[in-house]
């Protein structure tokens, strides 16, 4: 059987072998694109405000919060949202409880995004030394942390739109 197939098996049964299989496995499955690829996102809140980072991509405006993709070295999703603040935003976090989580994509590609609720415990914000801020990566366009007031959710395009919806409800 090609690999193809064993990924299509996996994702018609995907809550049983997620269940079922080993970390060993799940590293092959995902380098083989069969599983879907983990993202951690961090709500950093200061009063009534929300860390976001603004991307002005392609002439495209939107918000998105802070995090990004998971490594094999990583511990755990709070081990790397501690690791991607350090990145990108130049913080030491505290990683609370667990929001939301949002999954989208098509099969075989899917993508789940965990959003935890974070504390700045020390470091300064805009001093990041993650690939955004290196030249020669595939960042492109503006990459700017602000401060947003919930106030003004509404009038913004934060992605994604449910966790936005859903942390207006929260608060």
């Amino acid at each position: 059987m090609t690999v193809s197939i064993y990924c299509y098996i996996i994702y018609c049964c995907k809550e049983f072998f997620a269940t079922m299989l080993n970390s060993t496995l799940k590293t092959i499955l995902y380098k083989e694109r069969c599983i879907m690829k983990e993202r951690v996102r961090a709500i950093i809140k200061e009063g009534e405000n929300i860390l976001l980072i603004h991307r002005i991509k392609k002439g495209r405006g939107y918000w998105v919060f802070p995090g990004g993709g998971t490594k094999k070295t990583d511990i755990d999703h709070k081990s790397a949202l501690i690791r991607e603040c350090d990145e990108e935003l130049g913080v030491s976090v505290r990683v609370g409880g667990l929001f939301i989580t949002y999954e989208f994509g098509e099969a075989g590609k899917e993508q789940h995004e965990y959003f935890y609720f974070c504390e700045i415990t020390s470091g300064e914000l805009g001093t990041g030394s993650g690939p955004e801020f290196q030249k020669g990566t595939h960042y492109e366009g503006v990459y700017a942390l602000e401060w947003i007031p919930l106030k003004d959710f509404l009038t913004k395009n934060i992605q994604p739109e449910k966790v936005k919806k859903e942390l207006q409800k929260e608060t």
